[in-house]
């Protein structure tokens, strides 16, 4: 299996990966790959296997920019899914609002990977408005048990001195 190299953002040599780690990594058409066997860094758009693997350009409408002459343009990251984050919220905190959490950020990667990319940023919203909903939830159930406890214990103890 071969392993690839790619140079990021900041001209730092990235590496080794797979296919599969790559694809992942967010590649746009100008990032320089490279692999044992090749004389030297050539753009992921020059690789036939890469071509699955490219954050699609998304066209900047900023008309103030100062490349007015030139289109601009911005590449997409895959949106974070939240999965963890909503499980560990299920576990933790409150089950029924952390469902549709679970549901939302597991949608996220298969539609990032089936070029659906509006619907997976949509996706990856909602799993984290839906996590933020369980753990406000559940913030707020606890701090009420802890309200009443302690309403429980001062109560006990001003009918144990009206005993005494």
């Amino acid at each position: 299996m071969r392993e690839y190299y790619y140079i990021d953002c900041y001209g730092e040599k990235l590496g080794p990966f797979n296919l599969e780690t790559l694809r992942k990594k967010g590649l746009s058409t100008d990032t320089k790959v490279w692999y044992q066997g090749m004389n030297d860094w050539y753009n992921a758009s020059e690789y036939i296997e890469l071509e699955n693997y490219i954050t699609p350009p998304i066209p900047n409408n900023n008309k103030s920019s100062p490349y007015s002459g030139s289109e601009s343009v911005n590449y997409m990251q895959k949106p974070d899914s939240y999965l963890a984050w909503s499980i560990v919220s299920a576990i933790l905190c409150c089950l029924p609002f952390s469902i549709p959490a679970i549901v939302y950020a597991a949608k996220v990667d298969n539609l990032w990977f089936n070029k659906n990319y509006e619907a997976s940023i949509r996706a990856a919203k909602k799993a984290k408005t839906w996590t933020i909903i369980s753990v406000a939830v559940s913030i707020g159930i606890w701090i009420i048990y802890l309200l009443a406890y302690l309403l429980g214990i001062i109560i006990g103890f001003s009918i144990l001195n009206a005993f005494i």
